[in-house]
């Protein structure tokens, strides 16, 4: 029974009942007599308690292997979740930097077009400035 626990856990071992008791000081009981392990398996939490339960009260515990699939299932599940969450913040993140710099570029631009704008109109002064002289030297 202790080696089905176990391998459910994630663990392998034995099969004598003084494993299950090895096992059992790793759950603490919660209110309504469930258990539940102080690790990182919250997500999958109910699978974890549901195959604890029927491992407690089965002497068969092939009648468990539901709940065991159930729990291998959600940890896999929950797994691939937490991959496809880190792609998704490294891609919202690089969204993030591309839109800063296209708001740097943008700025650059408009920059760009007010100095353009600028020569421009000095241009046109210089332009009448120098169409004035050549007015004047021929009138003169």
């Amino acid at each position: 029974m202790g080696a089905a626990l176990t391998g459910a856990l994630g663990g392998s071992g034995g099969s004598s009942e003084s494993d299950v008791q090895q096992t059992s000081p790793a759950v603490s009981q919660q209110p309504g007599g469930r258990g539940s392990l102080d690790d990182s398996s919250a997500v999958c939490r109910f699978e974890l308690n549901q195959f604890i339960e029927c491992s407690q009260t089965q002497h068969d515990l092939s009648l468990c292997q539901g709940f065991s699939e159930a729990l291998k299932e959600c940890r896999r599940a929950n797994g691939e979740w937490t991959e496809l969450s880190t792609e998704w913040t490294k891609l919202s993140t690089a969204w993030t930097d591309l839109s800063t710099e296209w708001t740097d570029l943008s700025t650059e631009w408009t920059d760009l077009c007010t100095k353009w704008t600028d020569l421009c109109t000095e241009w046109t002064g210089l332009s009448t400035a120098w169409t004035d002289l050549c007015t004047d030297w021929i009138v003169y």
